[in-house]
């Protein structure tokens, strides 16, 4: 795996952990995960990870504009994060 799909990989993992099993993301499950990369990319999965909780209302919005069948916890978590990146970074 590159470096990032990597990345991409661990903010999937950290917003499925959140939406999941209601952790926040101070816990040491989270940290644990994060710690493995550099000081960069460990500000680019905080900032998106944020995001995505911040603009979720948005997303959704916008995935329901655009895609008609119901989707997973993986799918929409997907979504919702590239929406984030695509749209509001």
């Amino acid at each position: 795996m590159d470096k990032g799909t990597k990345l991409r990989f661990t903010i999937h993992n950290i917003l499925y952990d959140i939406k999941k099993y209601n952790i926040n993301l101070d816990s040491y499950k989270i940290s644990e995960k994060v710690n493995l990369f550099n000081k960069r990319d460990i500000s680019f999965i905080y900032n998106v990870c944020l995001n995505t909780m911040r603009y979720s209302f948005h997303c959704e919005k916008i995935i329901k504009l655009f895609v008609n069948k119901k989707q997973n916890i993986n799918e929409l978590i997907l979504l919702k994060s590239a929406i984030t990146q695509i749209v509001f970074l």
